[in-house]
């Protein structure tokens, strides 16, 4: 009788670790340590369509854009998008410059985490969707434009062209933006703070005032102390913020690396983390 019981429980504990296993898919990607990546070889120009998104007359968008490994099947509800914003290096109208940061490295984990990446380019005039450059880039004394450009409906009219055209997932759209794009996509998650599944800035800068709207969404922000070009004060005072608040945030800083440290670019964990985030 005793010999029974104890095969019953096992029979139990088996079946519990079976649904634990077979539930949360989300959790169990998590788990896995980092995996370097290679991109070294990848050639993103020839791998990113080419696009480009008339707003109105004039107002023109170039873009490229990655679809998903042509063997991956759609997840249920649609693949995810990611939406790079460039930074002020890359503004152009060559439609090209653009996937210099973050364009080899979406390519190349294309097979293992499926996903569209849009690469929007900002024409040379513009600062993406606030009007200039949003110095002193200061926690707490970072302005703030109620006025945007019209890249601020433009884009999201193009995200949602995207959305609409291709098996994509509009739970599942990841705004991240590197320097001037990081800066850019936290004033636009401040200003839609349910719009979008997750928020990614890398070298970006924000009024720390800004926090509770930000709070709202899915965040990963990153940055290295020895960034000479847009200082990492502001990501870590928001990050402070954020974490009292009980927000969903990562925070990566780094020592050295100045402003094109890209730490988040050298293993899959920042594509697992974009992987996993759900609106």
């Amino acid at each position: 009788m005793k010999n029974l019981r104890n095969i019953r429980r096992l029979l139990l504990l088996s079946l519990v670790f079976i649904a634990l296993s077979s539930c949360g898919s989300d959790a169990t990607a998590e788990l896995k340590p980092p995996v370097p990546v290679n991109a070294e070889d990848i050639d993103p120009d020839r791998l990113y369509s080419s696009g480009t998104f008339t707003y109105e007359s004039g107002c023109d968008i170039p873009y490229r854009l990655l679809a998903p490994a042509s063997t991956s099947k759609p997840p249920k509800g649609g693949f995810p998008l990611v939406v790079f914003l460039h930074g002020t290096g890359e503004r152009g109208t060559d439609n090209s410059k653009q996937l210099k940061h973050g364009g080899a490295y979406f390519a190349a984990l294309n097979k293992e985490y499926p996903a569209y990446v849009l690469y929007p380019q900002c024409h040379p005039d513009f600062y993406w969707c606030i009007p200039k450059r949003p110095v002193p880039f200061d926690s707490a004394e970072m302005p703030w434009f109620d006025i945007t450009t019209w890249y601020y409906p433009a884009l999201n009219k193009l995200i949602d062209r995207i959305t609409a055209e291709y098996p994509i997932n509009p739970n599942r759209i990841i705004l991240a933006g590197f320097s001037m794009g990081a800066i850019n996509t936290l004033d636009i998650a401040s200003r839609e703070p349910h719009r979008f599944a997750g928020v990614a800035s890398i070298a970006g800068a924000i009024n720390k005032s800004r926090a509770p709207e930000l709070a709202k969404s899915s965040l990963w922000l990153e940055h290295c102390d020895d960034d000479g070009s847009v200082s990492a004060e502001p990501d870590r005072k928001l990050a402070e913020e954020l974490e009292k608040m009980g927000a969903d945030v990562v925070y990566r800083s780094y020592p050295t690396g100045g402003h094109n440290g890209f730490h988040l670019f050298k293993t899959d964990e920042f594509m697992r983390w974009i992987y996993t985030r759900r609106r």
